[in-house]
């Protein structure tokens, strides 16, 4: 699927006002019972209402996901990373500014492989933990996976992350998230994840990447 064409109508935007508007691809790496899934999120600025008392309109963001994938089980990482670069240059309306990529665990040749793919956009590695506590090295982050799923979670309440129906997988994602739960270990800390064995979490950890950067890492 070629991302060409913008899903909103611009005629509502102030013409002397440059809206917002940034496309991140965003993925989560599998494992051998675990899909690799890769996502691409825009976001976009809105007019809405007048404020007389600003005396401007008011303006709102929207978080749209436009194109999500799941990768066959036991994808080889090559092939993954060959799937994100070819994702990754269709975007041409807004061109992706980032690919956020899941470097947990074995991922950090995946991002490595990327690095070296002449990609048109910055390779933002993400290691998500069980913590409490987001940091950053460099261009490394490290992001507790409840913030990732809850940040998702307000983004929908607020009806700020939209999911077309358009798009089959989106389905998939729901289901993920109505089975994601939350265990509480002795010592007080969050684990989330899926309810039963056997489930997946990957569409929602490679749309949760992709927000969470859209929303945290300015």
């Amino acid at each position: 699927m070629l991302l060409t064409e913008s899903p909103y109508r611009t005629s509502n935007i102030l013409q002397y006002q440059v809206p917002l508007v940034r496309t991140v691809v965003s993925v989560d790496l599998g494992s051998r019972r675990d899909h690799s899934a890769i996502a691409v999120l825009e976001e976009r600025e809105f007019r809405t209402t007048w404020d007389a008392v600003q005396f401007g309109y008011r303006w709102e963001k929207r978080i749209l996901v436009r194109y999500l994938e799941r990768l066959p089980l036991r994808t080889n990482y090559v092939d993954v990373a060959a799937r994100v670069k070819e994702v990754a240059d269709s975007v041409i309306y807004p061109k992706a500014r980032a690919v956020v990529v899941d470097a947990t665990g074995v991922g950090m040749p995946v991002v490595d492989l990327l690095k070296q793919s002449h990609l048109k956009a910055i390779v933002m590695p993400v290691i998500i933990t069980g913590g409490d506590t987001t940091s950053r090295d460099g261009n490394l982050w490290r992001v507790p996976k409840k913030d990732i799923v809850s940040n998702i979670q307000i983004l929908l309440e607020q009806h700020t992350l939209r999911l077309p129906g358009t798009i089959p997988e989106v389905e998939m994602l729901i289901k993920e998230m109505q089975d994601m739960r939350v265990v509480v270990s002795p010592a007080g800390n969050e684990k989330f994840g899926a309810n039963r064995e056997g489930e997946h979490d990957d569409l929602v950890l490679a749309v949760g990447l992709g927000a969470w950067w859209l929303c945290r890492a300015k």
